[in-house]
């Protein structure tokens, strides 16, 4: 059995407003045997999870699987492994800098809440 990272992709469509589309990209942890296998397996899970609901303004809302955009095999899993990478070339690097700065303070916040 082997470890993959699949990225599955959904839309999140809200039928009754006009407002612009959301996706969500999300990175899920696959076994098996092969490559094939974990295709399937990532395309079934996404298929499992498409869901719809109502919102707060009583809205049909419907998570919409769209499809598996990667597949990544891990040969083996060990500590400080890099998972995932994406480059980012923003067109404003203060304000990019900024937001992860933000971000990271908040996760340092978060986890000294937990002591």
């Amino acid at each position: 059995m082997y470890w993959y990272i699949a990225k599955l992709v959904y839309q999140i469509l809200v039928t009754e407003t006009k407002e612009s589309d959301q996706f969500e990209e999300q990175l899920r942890l696959i076994k098996a045997d092969s490559k094939q296998q974990a295709l399937s397996k990532a395309m079934a899970l996404g298929e499992q999870e498409e869901t719809l609901f109502y919102n707060f303004r009583d809205e049909p809302v419907y998570w919409k699987f769209m499809e598996v955009t990667e597949l990544q095999s891990l040969h083996q899993l060990d500590d400080g492994l890099q998972l995932y990478s994406h480059l980012e070339q923003p067109e404003y690097s203060d304000a990019y800098v900024a937001l992860m700065q933000s971000k990271a303070e908040r996760i340092r916040t978060d986890s000294e809440c937990l002591y």
